[in-house]
């Protein structure tokens, strides 16, 4: 699975940072889900994906269209570590 939606209610909206030498934009949105247990699951949008998040109000309702990403690291005690990711592309 490397797609998936995320729905529930906008809990959080960072501020764009300028990251890396080409100072790429990059936002995070936090959605909290609706279910029995609600989780509040942070979303990366880079570059012009960041504009979707623009008109966004706290509290406010969203599908959220993502890829789902994974990726191996070493730790600075040189332990692998795996990582998951959402990079949104979409809001409803």
């Amino acid at each position: 699975m490397d797609k998936a939606e995320i729905i529930g209610k906008v809990y959080f909206k960072s501020e764009v940072e300028l990251i890396g030498a080409n100072q790429m934009q990059k936002q995070i949105l936090v959605v909290i889900t609706d279910n029995e247990y609600p989780q509040k699951l942070p979303i990366e949008f880079i570059k012009d994906k960041c504009d979707l998040l623009n008109n966004l109000q706290i509290g406010q309702q969203v599908k959220v269209s993502v890829n789902v990403r994974g990726n191996e690291y070493q730790d600075r005690n040189q332990v692998t570590r795996f990582g998951l990711s959402f990079q949104g592309w979409k809001i409803e």
